[in-house]
Order: structure tokens, then sequence, then C-alpha cells
């Protein structure tokens, strides 16, 4: 299966959360799962279109930020 996440998705996760100084549990508990949880699916596979949509929300970006050029083009969704 093709992942529709760019490669450095959880890097340009962790970068956003420090940017905007955000804890990564407050993260987990908005999207009702638990902060390992969250990690694993970050770092260690299952960073999917779902979960890009649920952090982008919060993080306050755009989700193309962490979705892969294939599968953006199929959305017609633009990276600003």
């Amino acid at each position: 299966m093709v992942s529709v996440t760019k490669d450095n998705a959880g890097e340009i996760f962790d970068g956003l959360v420090k940017e905007k100084g955000l804890k990564k549990t407050f993260i987990a508990k908005k999207i009702g799962v638990s902060p390992q949880t969250l990690n694993t699916k970050i770092h260690h596979g299952g960073f999917d279109a779902d979960l890009a949509f649920k952090v982008a929300k919060i993080l306050d970006v755009n989700p193309a930020i962490f979705l892969a050029k294939t599968y953006t083009d199929r959305l017609k969704i633009k990276e600003k």
C-alpha cells in the first residue's frame, strides 16, 4: 500500500507542535487517543490521511503539509 503522507510527516508534525507551543498530550486528548498511540501513529506507521486532517485542524494548518503530492493531487488540495 502506498503511503498518503509525506515521508517526513512526523518531523513536520513535531516541528509544528514545538512552533505552536503545544503539548502532544493535548493533541492526543483532542483526537481521543493516548499519547503513546499518537506517538506510534506519527512515528511508527499509521500516520494516515485521517490523522493528518485531525492534527492539521488542531494545529491550524493546511492538511496538505502532511500529505504526499500524489494524494493531494487526487483530492485537488493545494499546499499553501
